[in-house]
C-alpha cells in the first residue's frame, strides 16, 4: 500500500522521514520519547533535537523556518505551525 504504520501511526510512505530504522512523519518525531539514539538516517541530532539533515539545525514550519518547533508559532499560535514538520498539539 501506499502507507506505513509506525510510531502508533499511519503515514504516507512517500512523506516519510527515514529515522534509521524506523520511520516517522518527520524528524521530529523520530525519538519517540528514545532521544538521540532514535535520529539517525534522514535526520541528525542538533542541541536537544532530531532535525532533518537537509535543513541541518532548522525545522520547516510549513511555509517558514524555525531553529525548534516551539519556535514556529512566534507568537501566532496554529496558523504559524501548518505542516512541514511541526505539528500543533496546543
Amino acid at each position: 500500500g501506499e502507507c506505513l504504520w509506525t510510531g502508533n501511526m499511519c503515514i504516507d510512505k512517500n512523506a516519510a522521514v527515514n529515522c534509521g530504522g524506523s520511520y516517522a512523519v518527520s524528524c521530529a518525531f523520530c525519538p519517540q520519547g528514545h532521544g538521540e539514539p532514535w535520529c539517525n538516517g534522514d535526520c541528525m541530532w542538533s542541541g536537544k533535537m532530531c532535525v532533518s539533515q537537509a535543513t541541518g539545525s532548522r525545522v520547516d514550519c510549513g511555509g517558514h523556518y524555525a531553529s525548534s518547533c516551539e519556535l514556529c508559532p512566534q507568537g501566532n499560535g496554529e496558523a504559524w505551525c501548518n505542516g512541514g514538520e511541526c505539528l500543533w498539539t496546543g
